[in-house]
């Protein structure tokens, strides 16, 4: 394999192209050599992405272990705090200090959060509304050849790696 980088190859690949559309004289082991020399490096950064690809995921994997583990452990530590607060309530004890002083627990009222008994008789002031477009709706109507001011249909090309 070459020392060259995959752009150099890219570039030399274009060149030759380049020549032989200027209609000059190119050996079949030159063009050979050079679309090789680019089919093998283009290899390497291929295999370079599936180990990367292949690492993301076992990462991803651990994340969500680890995601499992921190829901877990903060459903437990719930669980223990209101086990703490049900016995302070049934007992009138609002206030644990550490006897080292490292800690306090203590009960207080909330400031206080709304609850909604009947949304339709909220007046109008007191209703946020967003705008938000509808691209399924969107892609259907313009895949049919209807025209949507504002919208159009893009295109792209991705790479696939089997």
């Amino acid at each position: 394999m070459s020392s060259l980088k995959l752009y150099e190859c890219s570039d030399d690949v274009c060149k030759l192209l380049s020549m032989l559309d200027e209609g000059e004289d190119i050996t079949p082991d030159t063009i050979e050599m050079v679309i090789g020399d680019f089919k093998s490096k283009a290899e390497g950064v291929i295999a370079y992405l599936l180990n990367m690809q292949s690492e993301e995921a076992a990462l991803e994997e651990h994340i969500k272990k680890m995601q499992l583990r921190k829901r877990v452990i903060g459903n437990k530590c719930a669980s223990i705090k209101n086990y703490l607060f049900i016995n302070m309530q049934r007992t009138g004890i609002k206030k644990i200090d550490a006897s080292n002083g490292s800690f306090t627990a203590f009960i207080r009222k909330t400031p206080g959060s709304v609850e909604i008994l009947d949304e339709e008789q909220l007046p109008e002031k007191c209703i946020k509304t967003t705008r938000t477009p509808d691209k399924t709706a969107i892609k259907t109507l313009l895949k049919a050849g209807v025209d949507v001011p504002g919208a159009k249909l893009t295109y792209s090309e991705t790479l696939n790696i089997r």
